[in-house]
C-alpha cells in the first residue's frame, strides 16, 4: 500500500511538471508571435556597427572613387554623375537626369580631395558603405585656407569592381568601433 501511494505522489509531481513546461512553451511561443518584424528590422540595423578603415589598399581606392566623383562634379556632366549615384539614394529622392542638379551640387573649379576620416559597415559578402570626411581645396592655388568640409559615402562592390555615390552622407547615429 505504502509503494502505491509513492507511485500515486511521483506520477502527479510528474504531471505537474509536463502541465508547467506546456503552459511555459505556450508562453514563449506567444511572445514570439507578438513581435512585430518591422521592430526586428530595425533593431538590426541599429546594432550595425562600423569601424575606421585600417586596409590601406581600401583607403585610397575608396579616396580615388570620390576624386573621380569630385571631378565629374566640376565638369558638370549630368548623364555621368546621374550614372555615379547609388540606386537606392536615386529611388528614395525620386531624382532622374533632368533634376540631378537639384540634387547634387556642383563646382565652378576643380578641387583637390583629401580624406581625414574614413569608416566602414559592411553591407554583405561583396559590398561595403564607406563614409568619408575629407577637405577640398582648390587645385589651382592649394591654399590651405581655403579648405571646405566635405561628406559623401561610397558604396564599393568588390566583385564588380564598381561604386556608387550617396552625397552629403554623415556619420551621425551610427556606432564607431575603433
Amino acid at each position: 500500500m505504502k509503494d502505491y501511494k509513492i507511485l500515486k505522489y511521483i506520477i502527479l509531481c510528474i504531471a505537474i511538471i509536463i502541465v508547467l513546461c506546456v503552459i511555459a512553451i505556450g508562453i514563449i511561443l506567444r511572445k514570439k508571435e507578438n513581435i512585430n518584424p518591422s521592430e526586428t528590422i530595425n533593431q538590426e540595423q541599429e546594432t550595425q556597427v562600423i569601424a575606421r578603415v585600417q586596409s590601406r589598399n581600401d583607403y585610397f581606392t575608396v579616396s580615388n572613387c570620390v576624386d573621380k566623383y569630385i571631378t565629374y562634379l566640376s565638369t558638370k556632366q549630368k548623364d555621368i554623375l546621374y550614372n555615379y549615384l547609388d540606386e537606392e539614394y536615386k529611388e528614395k529622392n525620386n531624382i532622374t537626369e533632368d533634376k540631378i542638379y537639384s540634387h547634387v551640387k556642383t563646382f565652378d573649379d576643380y578641387y583637390k580631395f583629401k580624406a581625414k576620416e574614413m569608416y566602414v559597415r559592411k553591407l554583405n559578402d561583396t559590398i561595403s558603405q564607406y563614409y568619408v570626411y575629407g577637405i577640398l581645396t582648390l587645385e589651382a592655388t592649394e591654399d590651405d585656407n581655403e579648405e571646405t568640409p566635405f561628406y559623401i559615402s561610397i558604396k564599393l562592390d568588390k566583385t564588380n569592381n564598381t561604386f556608387s555615390v550617396i552625397p552629403d552622407t554623415y556619420i551621425d547615429g551610427l556606432t564607431v568601433m575603433d
